[in-house]
């Protein structure tokens, strides 16, 4: 069955058709929320919390803003960041290079296995890339995540944090300007 007649059968109160929208998205949720927080207990509790949400809220959802992947994503990133802020979780890892953004889109585990592929030449790289991007604040991290693993538009962005252009813009800038030193002073760059 189609998006489009899921999320209606959904908005309608049919739980089958919204339990066919969980299970088609909750992998790529997991796969994101595991790479916002580095936490794979972690990353399941704030999927389940951001499809609540997404329950009790299905009458906001506009396809005309969007899919309802990205709605999804959009509600699990904003609880996320707020999660890290409180401190749930201590030690937020995030990961951005090129194989770990497909495996964003692809809802593929990235981690599974990986270790096996790696020289230890690019799990030196990846680990130091980890530490990183761990080091940035959190609206840095969100930020990255949105515009790099999702591909959202600085304005998607800012429409979904709630926070103006330019603070996106900012965020942005200083978030690859922070992870450009670090990787330079580790000599990767």
């Amino acid at each position: 069955m189609e998006e489009r007649t899921l999320v209606e059968q959904a908005t309608q109160g049919d739980d089958a058709a919204f339990q066919a929208l969980i299970a088609l998205y909750r992998p790529r949720l997991l796969s994101i929320a595991y790479h916002l927080l580095g936490d794979r207990e972690e990353a399941e509790d704030l999927v389940q919390e951001a499809l609540l949400r997404a329950f009790t809220r299905l009458g906001y959802y506009d396809p005309a803003k969007g899919s309802f992947l990205n709605w999804l994503t959009v509600i699990m990133v904003r609880l996320g960041v707020n999660w890290i802020g409180m401190g749930r979780k201590r030690d937020s890892v995030l990961v951005l290079e090129s194989e770990v953004a497909e495996s964003f889109r692809s809802g593929v585990d990235l981690w599974d296995g990986l270790e096996q592929r790696e020289t230890g030449r690019e799990m030196e790289r990846r680990l130091v890339i980890q530490k990183g991007l761990a080091l940035l604040p959190r609206q840095q991290r969100a930020v990255l995540l949105l515009r790099y693993t999702e591909d959202l538009t600085v304005k998607e962005i800012s429409e979904a944090l709630d926070v103006p252009v330019g603070t996106v813009k900012s965020w942005l800038f200083r978030g690859r300007q922070t992870l450009r030193a670090y990787l330079k002073e580790a000599g990767l760059l």
